[in-house]
């Protein structure tokens, strides 16, 4: 009885559009009833459940609509990764417009906080209620439905423990200062990588999902460090976010480079009043949430064009990098660009899709791009150009006869018109300026100041001297994994091996790795995004070749060398996998570490000087900004990104010019060791003395843990 148990089947709840009509509509109907009444009871303060409506709110705003408008699409049996990816690509696109129409329609309308609960709820739910009205008229025949047995619901429930070693690791962390479970989450998911290769305890069919928890693993084993954001530019965004909750509606005129950016100032606030989650938990347990999608996306994308182990292994490389589990954080913006990117590429590959449904889908999810991130936009409609230029110029030298998609004047065209309205008139043109401010710098100086590592970022950190032996090997690591890259954009077009690759895509890679080049020789071509986070842009396109590289060297290698060893395509990719797990072991910090060597990982070592800040610090800046009327503040340059979060006014980096009138913000790190982290350019980084700039100060707060000081002179 318990076996037949065990191959029990149910309906496949992440392939819903595949379902009968009105088994489907019962679902969408009882969310929609479910999350309206949630919201009623706290509302009027019968009762809060918190953790329910957090789970129905998501479901309801990231998963629905996306679900209704592929029965409308009528797209149908994509499987069940597929289905999910874009059903939430779609919601977020259905959210944001939504939240964009609200707050430019209701004003005129007479409502004055449109951006408010009751307002969009409403306005949602007759959205909703539409939509599943023109899927019943649209989509009422009888589909195939799929179907998963409950052992199969078992392996993906036993992964769960990889992400429960990640979240019980950080509260390890932040209440006990105890980092061991955090060391054991690392090394767990390097043994289930390498098992994953080396084995076949681990079905293809669970790889999607083992990525999903990996990513979401190692995206929460920093992210939830502390109560608190944490990083750089996501002050801003918390700011601008917090800004829509207080006045209940988005002000478009604001000046800043990130207020256009309806990933931040619709998606985050109407998360936040849907699900009554505070906006920090938003971006550190909902964004996360989204991003890991991304790397699911990538394997389906690789695995369309490769095989199943190259993609594997090509989405570990990608999640492995730092980059996508520390920078990435604080860049909520990007997070959602970058997943709306993948699912660009998803379409464009596609072989199941007709002309015009890849059309009408790659100018949304292109669209959604724009409003989601300004960087990623300006690279991916350069990206476009150039491929586009360089696909004719094949086209015309060859007979192919392929049909291509993205790259097509009519949809460049339109997004370049669309990029350049929606940036000139919102935040009075803040990022155009910014954009051709950069365009001048880099144009004026590219002659002259070629190859110079003082502004070049890339170029800087590829010749700076490693600081200790370890380090060296982790820098060459990352070359041989670059070169690796570049040996397999070679492969693939000089060997048979690869004819699934599309040949757009493929273009576009070649202009992504030459885009990484420039980032490394031409000065201030990084600056406007930093060369870590184009390196992590690029890897989108470029991972898979990595793996197709080091493959390549290892057959050459085994060819040359027989006689000592004869390797098979099995012992390859599990010597590959064994590299990867190296690489993401150097990445993580948890080598530096073991070794006691300047280790870097903040999660891994609660000492380490880093943009967190304690309880203490976060309540001092409260008390300056509710205190102080137009204050202009001081801190080193750690400790004034935490003002940001109040405030979009610039504040002094020490030890610029600290006039009269003026605050010196002290943080828990400066207290404790009596230095301020004073940084210039890329290389000047240095730390001076607190009292050289306190003086006879008057102090206006002492809490023990940070100090506030007023410039009287």
């Amino acid at each position: 009885m318990y076996a037949l148990l065990f191959y029990m089947k149910i309906k496949n709840p992440l392939t819903m559009n595949d379902w009968d009509i009105k088994n489907f509509l019962i679902i969408v109907v009882s969310i929609q009833l479910s999350i309206i009444g949630l919201i009623l009871l706290s509302n009027f303060q019968i009762f809060n459940l918190l953790i329910i409506r957090v789970a129905i709110g998501c479901i309801y705003l990231l998963y629905i609509p996306g679900l209704l408008l592929l029965r409308i699409f009528k797209l149908h049996n994509l499987g069940s990764v597929k289905t999910t990816l874009f059903s939430i690509g779609l919601s977020i696109t259905t959210i944001i417009g939504l939240g964009f129409f609200i707050n430019t329609t209701f004003p005129l309308l007479g409502f004055t906080h449109p951006i408010s609960i009751m307002c969009f709820i409403i306005t949602l739910s007759i959205a909703v209620s539409f939509l599943c009205y023109l899927s019943y008229k649209i989509d009422n025949y009888p589909i195939e439905t799929s179907y998963i047995n409950l052992k199969d619901a078992m392996c993906y429930i036993s992964l769960l423990f990889i992400l429960a070693l990640s979240i019980i690791g950080t509260y390890l962390v932040n209440f006990y200062n105890n980092t061991l479970l955090l060391y054991v989450f690392l090394f767990v998911v390097s043994i289930f990588i390498i098992l994953s290769v080396c084995t076949k305890l681990i079905s293809n069919n669970i790889f999607p999902f083992l990525i999903f928890i990996i990513s979401l693993s190692l995206l929460y084993h920093n992210a939830l460090i502390s109560s608190h954001i944490w990083g750089w530019d996501i002050f801003v965004e918390y700011n601008l976010a917090n800004l829509v909750l207080q006045n209940s509606i988005w002000n478009s005129s604001l000046y800043s480079n990130v207020n256009p950016m309806l990933s931040i100032v619709m998606l985050a606030p109407l998360l936040s009043i849907t699900c009554n989650l505070d906006l920090t938990w938003v971006f550190k347990l909902i964004f996360p949430l989204i991003f890991s999608f991304v790397p699911v996306g990538l394997y389906i994308l690789f695995k369309d064009q490769t095989n199943d182990i190259i993609s594997f292994l090509a989405c570990i490389f990608f999640v492995s990098l730092n980059t996508f589990y520390v920078d990435m954080f604080y860049l909520a913006r990007q997070q959602i660009a970058e997943l709306f990117l993948v699912l660009i590429l998803l379409i464009m590959v596609s072989n199941i899709l007709n002309y015009t449904k890849k059309t009408s889908l790659i100018l949304i999810f292109s669209i959604s791009l724009i409003l989601s991130h300004y960087g990623l936009s300006f690279i991916f409609i350069f990206m476009l150009i150039v491929s586009c230029i360089i696909y004719y110029i094949y086209k015309l030298m060859t007979i192919n006869k392929y049909n291509n998609i993205l790259l097509n004047i009519y949809i460049i065209v339109p997004l370049i018109v669309f990029l350049y309205t929606w940036y000139v008139y919102n935040s009075n043109s803040s990022l155009i300026y910014s954009i051709l401010g950069i365009g001048v710098k880099i144009s004026t100086t590219a002659i002259y100041e070629f190859a110079n590592s003082e502004n070049s970022q890339g170029l800087y950190l590829l010749t700076k001297t490693p600081g200790s032996s370890l380090y060296l090997v982790y820098k060459l690591i990352q070359i041989a994994c670059q070169i690796s890259i570049f040996i397999g954009l070679i492969a693939v077009v000089l060997t048979n091996s690869y004819k699934k690759i599309n040949i757009e895509y493929l273009i576009i890679s070649y202009i992504a790795f030459i885009i990484c080049v420039m980032a490394i020789i031409i000065p201030y071509f990084a600056g406007f995004l930093y060369v870590s986070r184009i390196y992590q842009i690029a890897l989108i396109f470029l991972a898979p070749f990595c793996i197709i590289g080091l493959h390549k060297i290892l057959t050459i290698f085994n060819a040359q060398f027989k006689f000592i060893c004869i390797f098979n395509d099995y012992h390859i990719f599990a010597l590959i996998s064994i590299f990867i797990v190296i690489f993401l072991l150097f990445n993580s910090g948890v080598i530096f570490e073991l070794a006691k060597d300047k280790p870097y990982s903040f999660s891994l070592n609660t000492t380490r000087e880093f943009p967190i800040f304690s309880e203490s610090d976060i309540l001092s800046a409260q008390w300056l900004n509710s205190n102080a009327n137009n204050y202009k503040v001081f801190g080193d340059s750690y400790n004034r990104l935490i003002f940001y979060k109040y405030t979009l006014n610039v504040y002094g980096t020490l030890p610029n010019d600290i006039h009269k009138g003026t605050y010196i913000y002290l943080g828990h790190n400066n207290i404790l060791t009596n230095k301020l982290r004073i940084q210039g350019d890329l290389s000047n980084i240095y730390y001076d003395n607190i009292d050289k700039y306190i003086g006879s100060n008057y102090k206006l707060l002492d809490s023990g843990y940070s100090q506030i000081y007023y410039q009287q002179i």
